[in-house]
């Protein structure tokens, strides 16, 4: 049986984005359970694809990472162009 992922979404500064492409997202990162709610903390989007298993049963709206999750786990992105 495998695994049962879900897509969870970070969101921050389009300068931050650059760091987390190349080395991930740090442990105590948090994400949200929706687009909208994540670009509330940015004008880039993460869609970041998490196992199941490390996701705590009583995550609803938002969770913090309890170990560090790669590049490799972002499956889309997007941005907005920041207000001046």
């Amino acid at each position: 049986m495998s695994e049962r992922i879900e897509i969870w979404y970070h969101g921050t500064s389009g300068e931050h984005a650059a760091s987390i492409r190349r080395t991930g997202f740090r442990i105590g990162t948090h994400f949200a359970r929706t687009c909208r709610a994540a670009r509330r903390y940015g004008t880039h989007v993460f869609a970041v694809a998490l196992a199941s298993a490390l996701i705590s049963e009583d995550a609803e709206d938002q969770l913090h990472a309890a170990v560090h999750i790669p590049p490799s786990a972002i499956r889309g992105e997007s941005s907005t162009r920041e207000e001046s």
